[in-house]
C-alpha cells in the first residue's frame, strides 16, 4: 500500500477535505489574493522550466524550485503555497493531494501538506492531525535527507507534542543541513545555542565580528541567558556606582563596575566603556565599546560614544558610520539620539568635505551630502533661532561657521538628558 493511498484514507479522501474551523486570514496577508492571478488554470502553464531552473540556481535553499518535473508541477507548488499564506488550510490539503497523484514524489508536495497537517492541527488542538502531518514530513525526509525546512516543520510539530528531545534533534539536523535556518524563526539562542521555546518574546542583535560596523537582524535569546544579564543582586554596589560617578571619581566606579563585571552583559561593556572615556582613556574606551557592539548591534549610545571617540580622533569617515547607524536604528528618534546624531554626521560631513577640496579630490561646491543634513537638521536652527541668530540671513557659509562654532552648546542643548540612576543609564 502506497504513502498517498495511505494517507488519503487516514484523511477520509474519498471527498475533498473540509476543515472545521475558520480560516486564518492574518492581516498582513490579505492582498496575497491579489498578488497571485486565480484566473491562471493549474492545468496549463504558466511558466518555462527554464525560469524554473533559474530561479533554483539563484535560490538554491528554496525547495519550491527543486526538483520540479514541468512547469504544471511548479502551479500545483505556487498555488499550494499561496493558500497557506491566507490560512486555507483545507485547499491546500486537497491541492497537494491533487498535485501528488500526479507527482507522487514531488519533494515541496510533500512537504506543503506535512506542514499544512501540522498547522491544522495547532488550529484545531488535534493530535490526529499532528501526526498525519508527520508522516507526510517522515516520507519526504526518507526521499530527500537534506530538505532542511522538513527536519523544521517536523521539529515544530514534534514540539507541539511535547517531544522536546526529538524536537531538538530535527533542529540541530536543519541547521547543520543549512547553517542559520533556526536563526529565522524560534531556534536557538543566540548566547548559547540552545533551543529557544516557541513562544520566546526577547532578542538580541549579535555582531558578524568585533569591530565591524554592521548592523544585525534580532535573534532570539532564552530565558536562562537574559537571567545571567540581571543585575538585580548588585543593589548596593550599583548605589555606590551612582555616588562615585556623581562625585566625578572614576577611578573608584571603575573599579565597581569590574567588580560586578559581566562579559556576556552589552551593558557592563559600556559603562566600563563609559567610565574609560571619562578619564581619557580613548583606546580602552573604543575597545570596550566594540566589545558591547559586538553583544548587540542595536546598542545606541554605544554607537554614539564611538563615533564620538573616532571624531576626536579626526577618523570622520568611520565616525559618519557610527552616526548613520544611529538614524536606521532609530528614525523616529524615540531614544532621544537622533538630533545630536544628526549634528555630529553634519559636521563630520562638511570636515570630510573639506579634507577632499583641500586634497584636490574634491570639488570646491559643497556636497550632495553636506547639503542634506543641513537641511535635516532643524534641531539646530530652532536651537539658533532659540539664541537669537537670524540663520537665514547667515547663508550656507556662514550656518556652517555658526555649527562649527557653537558645536559644544548646540551637542548639549541636543543629547538626551539621562539621570545616573543605575549602571544602565550612564550618558
Amino acid at each position: 500500500m502506497g504513502f498517498l493511498f495511505k494517507l488519503k484514507k487516514a484523511l477520509g479522501q474519498e471527498k475533498e477535505y473540509e476543515q472545521t474551523y475558520a480560516n486564518e486570514v492574518h492581516k498582513a496577508l490579505k492582498s496575497v489574493d491579489d498578488i497571485f492571478d486565480e484566473s491562471l488554470s493549474i492545468n496549463e502553464p504558466n511558466c518555462s522550466m527554464e525560469f524554473i531552473k533559474n530561479k533554483e540556481i539563484a535560490e538554491p535553499t528554496h525547495w519550491i524550485y527543486k526538483k520540479v518535473t514541468d512547469p504544471i508541477e511548479m502551479n500545483y507548488r505556487d498555488r499550494s503555497l499561496q493558500k497557506s499564506m491566507i490560512g486555507h488550510y483545507d485547499e491546500v490539503v486537497n491541492i497537494c493531494i491533487s498535485g501528488l497523484e500526479k507527482y507522487p514524489n514531488s519533494p515541496y508536495l510533500l512537504y506543503m501538506l506535512g506542514r499544512t497537517l501540522g498547522d491544522i492541527g495547532k488550529a484545531s488542538n488535534d493530535n490526529q492531525k499532528f501526526n498525519e502531518g508527520i508522516t507526510a514530513l517522515n516520507h519526504v525526509i526518507d526521499l530527500y535527507p537534506n530538505f532542511a525546512d522538513a527536519y523544521v516543520e517536523r521539529g515544530v510539530i514534534k514540539r507541539f507534542q511535547n517531544n522536546t528531545a526529538g524536537a531538538n534533534e530535527d533542529f540541530i539536523t536543519a541547521n547543520r543541513i543549512e547553517p542559520g535556518i533556526l536563526n529565522q524563526i524560534n531556534g536557538l539562542c543566540c548566547r548559547c545555542g540552545k533551543i529557544v521555546e516557541i513562544d520566546y518574546i526577547s532578542a538580541k542583535y549579535p555582531g558578524i565580528s568585533k569591530g565591524s560596523y554592521d548592523l544585525s537582524d534580532p535573534k532570539p535569546i532564552c530565558q536562562s541567558c537574559l537571567d545571567q544579564l540581571d543585575d538585580s543582586a548588585h543593589t548596593q554596589e550599583l548605589a555606590n556606582l551612582t555616588i562615585c560617578i556623581t562625585r566625578n571619581e572614576n577611578d573608584e566606579a571603575i573599579q565597581i563596575v569590574k567588580s560586578i563585571f559581566n562579559k556576556n552583559n552589552e551593558s557592563h561593556w559600556y559603562n566600563l566603556g563609559n567610565l574609560y572615556f571619562r578619564k581619557g582613556m580613548l583606546s580602552e574606551a573604543l575597545d570596550c565599546f566594540d566589545s558591547a557592539l559586538f553583544l548587540n548591534t542595536a546598542y545606541l549610545k554605544v554607537w554614539y560614544r564611538k563615533g564620538t571617540i573616532l571624531m576626536n580622533q579626526q577618523n570622520f569617515v568611520d565616525a559618519t558610520k557610527c552616526f548613520k547607524n544611529i538614524l536606521i536604528l532609530d528614525p523616529k528618534n524615540e531614544n532621544g539620539w537622533n538630533p545630536a546624531s544628526a549634528f555630529r554626521l553634519l559636521l563630520c560631513s562638511i570636515l570630510i568635505h573639506n579634507a577632499a577640496v583641500q586634497k584636490g579630490t574634491g570639488g570646491e561646491k559643497i556636497n550632495q551630502e553636506v547639503v542634506k543634513w543641513l537641511e535635516e537638521c532643524k534641531p539646530v536652527w530652532e536651537f539658533a533661532i532659540s539664541k537669537g541668530f537670524d540663520i537665514e540671513k547667515l547663508g550656507m557659509n556662514g550656518y556652517i561657521d555658526f555649527c562649527f562654532e557653537n558645536s559644544g552648546n548646540i551637542l548639549d542643548h541636543l543629547e538626551p538628558k539621562i539621570a545616573t540612576a543605575n549602571i544602565y543609564s550612564l550618558k
